[in-house]
C-alpha cells in the first residue's frame, strides 16, 4: 500500500488486536468505543485493522509453507507443517489451533467494522464502501476457514464480544451454510465496492477482487456456470473496465518491479523501510543463511517440482536424455552434482558447463523461481551485499560465498519472493519482507476460467 494507507495501518486501534475485546473500558493504553467510531478517519483506521490480520503468520503470513504439504516443496520445523506432512498433528497441534484463532480474529475485526461503521453518523457514500470492504474481508477469512476445516461456526456482526465472548459455543455450520454466508457477503461487496481506488489507497479490495473471489468460491464447489460468469465479467470487462492484465515479466511479479502491476487482482500489501515492521516472513522461512538476516530455508522446492519444468521446446524433461543412467543410479546423480572444497576453495567440481546447458534449456520460469546448483544469488553477508554460489558439497558456508542448506539436504532453493542483498535498505527485518503477496492474480483467474 502507499504511505497514506500505511499511516492508517500504523494507527490501527488497540482493541482490534487479538484478545483485546473490552471496547467500553478506557484504560490509557486502549481506545474506547466512546471516543472511537466518530469520523471517516476512524472508519478507515478500522478497516486497515481488518486487512492487517492477513499478515499474521497463522492466517496468511506463512501461506507459502503450505506447499510443503504437497509434492512441489519440502520443509522442516516450521509452524507444524512438518507435523502435518508426516501425519502426526491433531486438532490440538499448536499450528492448527492458532490458525483457527487467528483467522477468526480476522472475522471479528470485520464484524466490528460492519457493526460500528454502519451506525456511524457519516455520509452513506463514505460508509458503504468501507462496510463492503469488511464484508469482502469477512468472506475471505471464512473461505480460508472453509478451505482448511470444512463447515465452521458462523458468527456475524450481531455478536457482542463484551457480553458474548464466554458463550461463543456455536456448533459447526455445514459447509453449504458457510459457503452461502460467504456468497452473500461477496454479493453485497460487489454492489458497493468501487472498481478502483485512488493511487494513495492502492491495495484495498475492489469490485473486481470480489468477483474474482466469488468465482473461486463457485469453482471450489464445482458450480461451473456461476464461476465462468464471474471470471468472464472480469476478463471481458462486461460491466466495467477493471484494468487487469498479464505482467510481461514473470520474475518481476515476486519483487518490487511487478508486485503492484495490473496482474494483481488482490494482494497482501507489504512495506519496508517505514520505521516499523509491516511485511510477511517470506525471507525468514524461504531464504537461506545467505539471505538478509541469516534465514532458515524451512521451505524448499522439491526435486519433483524442478523436474516438472519442461524443455524450452515444450517436450517433457528427462535427466537421462542428458546424463545416461541418472534417474536409476544415485552414484551417477552424485557425480553429476557434487563438488569438494577446502575452506571455500573448490578442489573438484562436476561438469557445470553441462549443468548450465541443462538448466538454461528449460522453461525460463524455472531459473526465475528456483536457485539451481552452481548458479548465483545476490545475498547478504557480514553486513554487505555478496554474490553467493549454490555449491553442492559438504561444509559449504555463507562466509565462503556459498549458499548453505540448514539441514544439509541436497535440494533446490527458492528465488521467488526471496530478497536480494538488503533491497537498498528497504528490508530491515528478516521477518518482514516488503514484497506484496498476491492472493489472486489475473493469471490465476485465467487458469480458473479455463478449468471451469
Amino acid at each position: 500500500m502507499k504511505r497514506k494507507l500505511l499511516t492508517y495501518a500504523a494507527a490501527v486501534f488497540l482493541f482490534l488486536l487479538s484478545g483485546c475485546y473490552e471496547l467500553d473500558t478506557t484504560p490509557y493504553d486502549q481506545i474506547s468505543a466512546s471516543t472511537f467510531w466518530k469520523s471517516e478517519e476512524h472508519a478507515k483506521q478500522a478497516i486497515m485493522g481488518v486487512y492487517e490480520q492477513m499478515k499474521n503468520q497463522y492466517t496468511f503470513g506463512t501461506i507459502n509453507l503450505t506447499d510443503n504439504l504437497s509434492d512441489i516443496a519440502i520443509g522442516y520445523d516450521a509452524q507444524a507443517y512438518e507435523a502435518a506432512g508426516n501425519g502426526s498433528y491433531t486438532d490440538r497441534t499448536g499450528f492448527v489451533v492458532n490458525h483457527w484463532k487467528s483467522t477468526y480474529d480476522g472475522v471479528q475485526r470485520a464484524n466490528a467494522v460492519i457493526k460500528n461503521v454502519g451506525a456511524m453518523e457519516i455520509a452513506e457514500a463514505k460508509k458503504l464502501p468501507i462496510i463492503a470492504e469488511a464484508r469482502f474481508m469477512r468472506a475471505l477469512y471464512y473461505f480460508h476457514l472453509l478451505d482448511y476445516f470444512g463447515g465452521v461456526p458462523l458468527y456475524d456482526e450481531t455478536i457482542d464480544l463484551n457480553t458474548d465472548f464466554n458463550n461463543m459455543l456455536k456448533p459447526r455450520s455445514s459447509a453449504d451454510e458457510v459457503r452461502q454466508f460467504i456468497l452473500d457477503d461477496l454479493a453485497a461487496a460487489i454492489e458497493h465496492l468501487p472498481v478502483s481506488w485512488p493511487a494513495a489507497e492502492y491495495g484495498r479490495a475492489t469490485k473486481g477482487a470480489a468477483y474474482a473471489l466469488r468465482g473461486k468460491v463457485f469453482l471450489y464447489n464445482k458450480m461451473w456456470d456461476q464461476a465462468i460468469a464471474d471470471f468472464e465479467e472480469i476478463v471481458n470487462n462486461k460491466s466495467n473496465n477493471y484494468g487487469f492484465g498479464l505482467h510481461p515479466k514473470y520474475d518481476e511479479l515476486f519483487n518490487f518491479k511487478g508486485h503492484s502491476s495490473k496482474e494483481m487482482i488482490f494482494s497482501i500489501q507489504n512495506k519496508g523501510g517505514v520505521g516499523f515492521p509491516y511485511g510477511m516472513p517470506m525471507a525468514f522461512y524461504l531464504g537461506t543463511r545467505s539471505t538478509f538476516g541469516s534465514c532458515w530455508n524451512n521451505g524448499m522446492p522439491s526435486t519433483p517440482l524442478a523436474d516438472m519444468y519442461e524443455n524450452r521446446d515444450g517436450k517433457p524433461f528427462n535427466w537421462n536424455d542428458y546424463i545416461p543412467g541418472f534417474t536409476e543410479n544415485n552414484t551417477v546423480k552424485a557425480k553429476a552434482f557434487t563438488a569438494t572444497h577446502s575452506s571455500g576453495v573448490l578442489k573438484t567440481i562436476p561438469d557445470t558447463t553441462l549443468l548450465g546447458q541443462i538448466y538454461r534449456n528449460r522453461d525460463p520460469r524455472m531459473m526465475q523461481t528456483l536457485i539451481v546448483p552452481y548458479s548465483y544469488y545476490l545475498g547478504w553477508n557480514a553486513n554487505k551485499a555478496r554474490l553467493m554460489q549454490f555449491v553442492v558439497a559438504t561444509g559449504v558456508n555463507e562466509n565462503f560465498g556459498q549458499i548453505r542448506n540448514n539441514k544439509g539436504w541436497s535440494t533446490y532453493f527458492w528465488r521467488k519472493f526471496v530478497p536480494e542483498a538488503n533491497l537498498d535498505g528497504l528490508i530491515t527485518d528478516r521477518a518482514h519482507t516488503p514484497f506484496n503477496f498476491p492472493l489472486i492474480r489475473n493469471a490465476d483467474l485465467l487458469l480458473m476460467l479455463s478449468q471451469a
